[in-house]
């Protein structure tokens, strides 16, 4: 996968959900089916030092999960923030990444700028992901 879409909107409510906690790694789902995110889920971060990392609240993203299947979408990526970082994967990042066919989407900090990027991580591998809005606008 070289392209995904990410409604506007969804992208919105991402960058509002890393403007509630600009201190701290957020973390969430995003639903949808193939290659397009129509829905984001934000998840609790429990990871001891939120700071630096996120943990998905597991009770929270299993009844996420059961939630997007009843409304018929996928699980189709995960997003979380790099608070003072850019919006790379981290070492971390790729080697607890347990979605492997799923999009992972880093908002970090470029320039003083938030930025979003997209990611396939798999087999300790990162190889980015090209976003863009429903009109082909990058995201």
């Amino acid at each position: 996968m070289t392209d995904f879409v990410i409604i506007s909107a969804v992208a919105a409510q991402m960058l509002q959900h890393v403007d509630s906690e600009p201190d701290r790694e957020v973390c969430g789902l995003l639903g949808g089916r193939d290659d397009q995110a129509l829905v984001a889920v934000a998840i609790p971060n429990v990871a001891p030092t939120p700071q630096v990392r996120y943990e998905m609240d597991r009770q929270a993203m299993v009844e996420a999960v059961m939630r997007l299947r009843r409304d018929g979408m996928d699980v189709v990526g995960v997003y979380h923030s790099h608070p003072h970082d850019p919006p790379t994967p981290s070492i971390t990042d790729i080697a607890e990444a347990t979605w492997p066919d799923v999009v992972y989407v880093i908002i970090g900090r470029e320039k003083g700028q938030q930025v979003m990027r997209g990611w396939s991580l798999r087999r300790g591998q990162a190889v980015e992901v090209n976003l863009h809005d429903e009109w082909g606008l990058p995201s």
